[in-house]
């Protein structure tokens, strides 16, 4: 069967092992024999290892997650759909990209958690294990005579019917020295242990949950604590990322969740442990694993008026009542991970609306469906459809292809900006053999808890739009007529050289205008008054500061230069290294360069020659026409 992969743009076979979420369909088929798919429609998980299409058996990769995994995705994907829904609501004010404070009220004790430390407190559940009710069972036993306290019926029928069980006979009758009586044990397995013994297996995995769940908020706490405080981070990045917090969660919320998720911390820890002793206990263990209880209780006398089995259905109650344990259906779980997918796909929108509206430099119009830019005098656009992002700028093109899981990813972004990038949600499950790429930009992992989400965002847009202005740094613009020239030469408006001229340096504004003004009168072809139009944006951008827009210092050295700004304290330019060009920004201070400790204000990447260029264009322009191609088949 073939399919569409979104992950390398291109129809192929299906494989044998097949990612959730990598493929589009090209024509209706069934899924495992129960969901109807039609063209264009994801091939999603539903729950099931099995992926059947239309009587192919196919297996989706990696293995369902359970337990500390399950609850740390369903908690990242709550926060997804919090944010994505509150950002459709208003397109034009999106929030913060971190956790929304919606999530911090899961760090309180509920009533589940408030009635468990009432019952520990008056132990009741401890003395349920230590003198617990049962019944008396009676079982007919074949047994020595000594230990018969109650015959059972029909012993002395038996008797005379085995005589390997007499002692001897007498004058009078049988004396026996083995007899089938009715021997007592005690019944562990009554209704109400049953239910005290599945109420514990039920606690412990709740409580296993919620110390997952408290601890990832607290840990992102913390973390905002550490922000605060800056440690090795550049102190711009740690403002920047303590001001996206700040969006999210006030001051006081932080330090009072903190200290909440602490406390609570310490309760679900201890009350684990204590779950987990009364499990080793003699009734739980005497009570069959394989003993089912209803969800719906009976009231029995015991659960009713015992005074300890009688808050045995309260805790049960509020168990249900805050549990998120659901027994889902395949249907459900295919709704849900779709939905997810769109989810975090208006996400990731929401981070590109704010990283391209706080970037200084370009001129950014917003659209329902779509979002217009302009950048050093080029236009672009960002289109937003079938889970996918593209920017697009001229012959350029940057892909964001957002996935549920980490998987087998695309190539990433290549020298010059542009590429196909595979965005997850959640990182791959151990063992699920994610080959992610090692290439930088590629296999990132964004979500409300990555604090670094947004800045990684940043780094691939800034990139893919500074790159082109870089590599364009210092290359001639040939077949000039003389005139232009000499008018260009007479103004020293670059640099002429053997009938070719180069922008080595950026104009003042009012030569700008003056060239443009020219421009429109001169007597040249379309394309070279659109190169030296670019030519002259290209270098207005590269002498002004990305981050506050103010003119820096720029130093041009024969193909390469530096620029520095002393408002922003960064400097930024091209180095030849090793015969290498090298394409360099981060900010002008004595601390090792990373995106660790800087984030975006750090990135560097090389310069690709001429010739590598040309090829590239060659690359796109054979994708281009094989996408209209493929258009026209359809």
């Amino acid at each position: 069967m073939k399919v569409f992969d979104r992950y390398l743009d291109r129809e192929v076979a299906l494989p044998e092992i097949v990612e959730s979420g990598r493929y589009r369909l090209l024509g209706r088929a069934m899924l495992n024999g129960e969901h109807a798919l039609t063209t264009g429609d994801l091939l999603l998980s539903d729950g099931r290892e099995r992926c059947m299409l239309d009587g192919e058996t196919r297996q989706f990769s990696g293995r369902a997650r359970h337990g500390d995994e399950e609850s740390a995705a369903a908690l990242v994907r709550r926060a997804v759909q919090v944010l994505a829904r509150r950002y459709r609501a208003h397109v034009s004010e999106p929030p913060s990209p971190l956790i929304p404070s919606d999530l911090a009220e899961s760090v309180k004790l509920n009533e589940l958690d408030d009635e468990l430390a009432r019952v520990f407190s008056h132990g009741h559940l401890d003395e349920i294990a230590r003198k617990p009710r049962f019944a008396m069972k009676y079982e007919a036993e074949v047994t020595q005579i000594h230990r018969v306290r109650r015959m059972a019926p029909r012993a002395v029928e038996r008797l005379a019917a085995h005589s390997e069980d007499w002692y001897r006979r007498t004058f009078f009758g049988v004396l026996p020295g083995r007899l089938l009586a009715m021997l007592s044990d005690d019944d562990w397995s009554i209704y109400e242990n049953k239910v005290y013994a599945r109420l514990l297996d039920r606690l412990n995995d709740y409580l296993s949950r919620r110390l997952v769940e408290v601890r990832k908020l607290h840990d992102a706490y913390a973390e905002a604590e550490r922000l605060k405080d800056g440690g090795d981070l550049y102190f711009k990045l740690s403002h920047r990322l303590y001001e996206l917090w700040g969006a999210a969660m006030d001051t006081s919320a932080t330090a009072r969740g903190l200290k909440e998720s602490g406390a609570a911390i310490e309760f679900l820890e201890s009350a684990k442990r204590r779950i987990g002793m009364l499990r080793q206990g003699q009734l739980y263990g005497n009570v069959p694993r394989a003993a089912h209880v209803p969800a719906q209780l009976r009231n029995t006398n015991i659960l009713m008026h015992d005074p300890h089995y009688r808050h045995l259905p309260t805790l049960w109650r509020e168990h249900q009542r805050c549990s998120i344990d659901k027994d889902a259906s395949a249907r459900d779980i295919l709704a849900d991970n779709r939905e997810a997918l769109t989810d975090f796909a208006w996400y990731l929108r929401m981070l590109l609306q704010r990283v391209m509206a706080s970037m200084k430099l370009a001129d950014v119009s917003f659209e329902s469906d779509a979002m217009s830019f302009s950048f050093a005098g080029t236009p672009g656009r960002f289109t937003f459809a079938n889970e996918e992002i593209r920017i697009r700028q001229r012959d350029r093109e940057l892909v964001i292809v957002p996935a549920l899981t980490e998987g087998a990813c695309a190539a990433g972004q290549k020298p010059d900006g542009s590429g196909r990038i595979v965005i997850a949600c959640l990182p791959a499950l151990p063992g699920a053999n994610a080959q992610t790429s090692s290439h930088p930009g590629s296999g990132n992992i964004i979500n409300p808890f990555d604090f670094y989400g947004e800045e990684r965002l940043r780094r691939m847009v800034e990139r893919f739009l500074w790159s082109p202005l870089f590599h364009a740094y210092g290359r001639e613009i040939s077949r000039l007529p003389g005139d232009v020239l000499g008018w260009l030469g007479a103004r020293a408006y670059g640099v002429v050289r053997a009938g070719n001229w180069r922008l080595a340096t950026p104009l003042a504004e009012h030569d700008r205008q003056a060239l443009r003004d020219w421009l429109k009168l001169a007597q040249l072809n379309d394309e070279s008054r659109q190169r030296i139009a670019q030519a002259a944006a290209a270098l207005d951008a590269l002498g002004k500061c990305r981050h506050c827009g103010r003119l820096a210092e720029f130093t041009p050295r024969e193909r390469d230069f530096e620029a520095r700004c002393n408002d922003c304290d960064t400097r930024w330019g091209i180095y030849s290294l090793g015969g290498r060009r090298v394409a360099r920004m981060r900010p002008d201070v004595e601390q090792d360069a990373s995106f660790a400790n800087m984030g975006s204000w750090f990135d560097e990447f090389e310069l690709l020659a001429d010739e590598d260029v040309s090829a590239s264009k060659a690359q796109r322009a054979c994708t281009a026409e094989r996408h209209a191609m493929a258009y026209f088949r359809k």
